[in-house]
């Protein structure tokens, strides 16, 4: 589920669609969280579509950390790659805003972080980047991930340390229990570096067991 704070806009033809902010939203943020009204792919089910399903599959789906895609309900499918993202992945299964978001700024995510986009793995070298980054690393795959995981942690240890001086209104769409371990894990929050790389570990080791053969 996407912050409520957020309007789906028309770039150009060659983008399509991006996600942008219409309040502020404060570094620390949660930006987006995988809900029960989220769609997963599995892939039996991928296996039994036809090319033109599968292609608007392998663009908007993501992967989890038990190797299953994810197909968001709303518009967070439409939130675009950037390499010098707005928005991060965590470990907890939500995405959490790196600085602070102004009003009309498009809300962007590093694919590479959020791993595992069905096309990226799909095309094995990955695909082209044209982000406009000053930091763009000119192509998307997960393929030098461990060159820039130091500095996407450092910003994501940032952004953690706030998550509990901001206001939060996706807390109350997440049911009791996940709310109250979330603000746990924020509570106890020192360096995420850890329990990160065992997210990402997890998440590629399911993912090529359960997909490989199948985009092969």
């Amino acid at each position: 589920m996407l912050h409520p704070s957020h309007q789906l806009r028309f770039i150009n033809p060659v983008i399509g669609y991006g996600v942008f902010a219409t309040e502020p939203i404060p570094k620390g943020t949660i930006v987006g969280f995988v809900d029960s009204l989220d769609i997963k792919i599995l892939p039996k089910t991928y296996e039994r579509l036809n090319d033109k399903v599968r292609a608007i599959i392998e663009h908007f789906v993501y992967i989890d950390k038990e190797g299953d895609g994810i197909l968001a309900w709303d518009n967070e499918k439409y939130i675009n790659h950037s390499c010098d993202s707005n928005a991060l992945v965590t470990p907890y299964h939500l995405s959490i805003a790196a600085h602070d978001i102004a009003k009309n700024e498009e809300i962007t995510i590093d694919y590479t972080l959020n791993d595992a986009y069905l096309d990226i793995h799909k095309e094995g070298e990955g695909l082209s980047c044209q982000c406009g980054s000053p930091n763009c690393r000119k192509i998307i795959n997960n393929l030098d991930i461990d060159s820039y995981l130091p500095i996407f942690i450092s910003r994501l240890n940032e952004a953690l340390t706030c998550s509990l001086q901001v206001k939060q209104p996706l807390f109350d769409f997440m049911d009791t229990k996940e709310k109250n371990e979330l603000i746990k894990a924020f509570q106890n929050h020192s360096d995420c570096s850890k329990i990160m790389l065992e997210f990402l570990k997890k998440r590629s080791s399911n993912f090529h067991k359960k997909w490989n053969r199948i985009l092969s």
